[in-house]
Order: structure tokens, then C-alpha cells, then sequence
């Protein structure tokens, strides 16, 4: 078993370097004037350092000295989790912002665990509804259209 949670780690790893990847394709910005990418560069960077943290700490063999075990599902949940979000960044500028954070909100109540279907689509209408509203009714700030 200590081999398999070796390789998940290792593959969130990997796929938090694969995220880095398209992120740093976008405009980061600084630290005085943030670009679109520059908070999603800070999640990726904190994903990397936890995800080749809990690797390291699988090297050593730390987690089944402690006692501390982690169910198969909530593995399979981050990592289902961690790619959603690795795809949403490539899907943000493809399929626009509107859609693609209806797509991830709908992914992530369902991966959790949100029972039904009726709360996880509202949810996600609800959350591009106030994205919209805000951003570009509000704010002013022009959202990635995609094919729309």
C-alpha cells in the first residue's frame, strides 16, 4: 500500500506542475498590479509545495508511522478536485469564464459529494450569475468570452 500512496502523491505533483504550466501562461502580473493569473499562480505554487510535501512525507514512510491513513475516496476526491481545476484554467479561455465556472462549481459539488442534481446546477448557475453581475456589470472587467 505504501507504493500506491507513493504514486498518488507523486501524480498530484505532477499535475500541480502541469496547472503551473498553463498558468504561467497567463498574464501574472506583480505583486502592485496583479494580472488575471496571479492568483491562480499563488494556488498552484501552495499545491505544489503540499502536494511534493505529503510525496516527501510518503518517502519516509511518516504517514503509517502515525497512524495517520487516509480513505481511498478522500484520495480519489483531491485528486479529482486537482484536476478540475487543472483543466478549468485551459477551459477559461476556450469555452469563456461564464461557462467554464459553471462547469468547475457543478464538478466540485458533485466530487464532494452533493447529493442530487437540482443543488449542484443551481449553484453553478447562481455562481456564473454573480460572476457576471459583478465583473462585468459592476466592475467593468471584461471576462474571457470563448465561443460565446
Amino acid at each position: 500500500m505504501r507504493w500506491a500512496r507513493r504514486a498518488f502523491s507523486f501524480a498530484l505533483t505532477l499535475l500541480s506542475v502541469a496547472y503551473l504550466y498553463f498558468v504561467w501562461r497567463m498574464d501574472v502580473g506583480n505583486l502592485l498590479e496583479p494580472g488575471p493569473g496571479f492568483m491562480p499562480a499563488v494556488v498552484g505554487s501552495m499545491a505544489l509545495v503540499a502536494s511534493f510535501l505529503i510525496f516527501l512525507g510518503t518517502l519516509k514512510g511518516k504517514a503509517e508511522k502515525d497512524g495517520e491513513k487516509v480513505p481511498a475516496e478522500g484520495m480519489w476526491r483531491f485528486a479529482a478536485c486537482v484536476a478540475a481545476i487543472a483543466v478549468f484554467i485551459p477551459l477559461f479561455t476556450v469555452l469563456g469564464s461564464l461557462i467554464s465556472i459553471f462547469i468547475i462549481v457543478f464538478l466540485m459539488n458533485k466530487i464532494l459529494g452533493a447529493k442530487g442534481w437540482v443543488q449542484p446546477l443551481v449553484l453553478a448557475l447562481a455562481c456564473s450569475a454573480v460572476t457576471y453581475v459583478l465583473f462585468v456589470l459592476m466592475l467593468d472587467v471584461p471576462l474571457p468570452r470563448g465561443i460565446l
